[in-house]
């Protein structure tokens, strides 16, 4: 607005606005940023600031924006005191091989990363964790898994380095210091660098819908688009789901559970599949145990009833293999397998065997073609 003897700019500040927010809003109106913007040439003098406008000013601006009035705004929460983070959490991630949770990294979010048929994890780096439900068609137990994970990832943040400090000096501090969520005086030192420790501040799990964020959820990516089409688009048309109110009832038990069984819960989503290896290995030592013994029934005599313990006659040569059979390290004779003239062939060796010529006979393969015999028994 301009005067004859200056310019004033009026700064509306909404209720959650951080002071944090809010300074960086009165420095880039000193600087005339808003006014290049525009392409303003601003006055000489440098701008006058006024933190609020006239009440009866501001009812005719806020009609003109369309803007809520203070009842209707949401709670404010605290600054975020660790990273934003966003996980995608569906069974689906388990089937091609992977863990069930995906860490879409920290921060630098947009809406394009929330899929339609997706579910996922907003970690806002305060006091909520949001579980985002797409509009899709979703299945029952991928939105029970990504509220067990919400439930339980709620429990661990506690034990964050952000928050990880001794108890002595918690209690030390606490004394006199006190107040939940109150920023310790103290500076860690990690790496050369320093930071400070804070207390973690109370943390709950809120479901959310597509299309029915809230502010503190849309603060969290960059650029939301809050208009209509963009609604629409996230939707992709359909109706209203009522995920969030249908499993409501799920996520209040789920945070009834005692944190101690919580690492059970976890479990039951890999139960599945750790049963069917468990299944698999015992079937496959079952039927390494028949190999091996139908391998040990091989190396006796046929039809004279002694067993063979060819290690006891020709000792450090030999090595057992994995289905019970004896190899022979070094081989004296090579027999070659197209039983060229004067070279003995296995058949021949085979028919001394069953005639009992030889009471067995033992093979070193060389390769494809060739064969050695290191030993025989009478």
């Amino acid at each position: 607005e301009e005067h004859e003897d200056e310019t004033q700019a009026y700064m509306i500040y909404g209720a959650q606005t951080s002071d944090a927010e809010r300074t960086c809003a009165e420095r880039a109106a000193a600087s005339n940023i808003l006014a290049q913007a525009v392409n303003w040439t601003p006055p000489a003098e440098p701008t006058k600031l006024v933190a609020s406008l006239p009440e009866e000013e501001r009812d005719d601006l806020w009609d003109l924006l369309g803007l809520p009035d203070a009842d209707d705004q949401e709670p404010v929460i605290p600054l975020p005191s660790r990273a934003v983070r966003l996980f995608e959490v569906n069974y689906a991630h388990r089937q091609v091989g992977s863990m069930f949770v995906s860490d879409l990294g920290a921060g630098g979010f947009s809406q394009k990363d929330l899929r339609f048929r997706g579910t996922y994890i907003l970690d806002t780096g305060s006091t909520i964790i949001y579980v985002w439900l797409g509009n899709g068609p979703l299945i029952k137990e991928d939105i029970e898994l990504v509220i067990r994970v919400a439930v339980r990832y709620s429990q661990v943040i506690p034990q964050m380095s952000e928050y990880n400090i001794s108890t002595e000096i918690a209690k030390a501090i606490e004394g006199t210091v006190g107040g939940e969520g109150t920023a310790f005086k103290l500076r860690q030192v990690t790496r050369g660098t320093s930071r400070k420790a804070v207390k973690c501040p109370p943390l709950h799990v809120e479901l959310v819908q597509a299309g029915k964020e809230p502010t503190h959820f849309k603060n969290c990516f960059f650029g939301w688009d809050v208009t209509p089409r963009a609604a629409a688009r996230r939707t992709m048309g359909t109706p209203d789901k009522s995920y969030c109110r249908d499993f409501q009832p799920f996520l209040e038990a789920a945070l009834d559970e005692p944190a101690s069984d919580s690492e059970e819960v976890l479990r039951e989503s890999r139960a599945a599949e750790e049963q069917e290896e468990l299944a698999e290995k015992a079937a496959k030592d079952e039927r390494r145990k028949k190999q091996k013994a139908l391998g040990s029934s091989r190396l006796k005599g046929g039809g004279h009833g002694n067993e063979v313990k060819p290690t006891s006659r020709i000792e450090d040569q030999t090595h057992k293999g994995k289905r019970g059979s004896i190899h022979f390290d070094k081989a004296a004779i090579c027999l070659k397998l197209n039983q060229e003239e004067g070279v003995k062939s296995v058949d021949e060796s085979i028919l001394e065997v069953r005639s009992g010529a030889m009471n067995w006979v033992c093979y070193s393969y060389k390769n494809k073609k060739r064969v050695g015999v290191p030993v025989v028994g009478q």
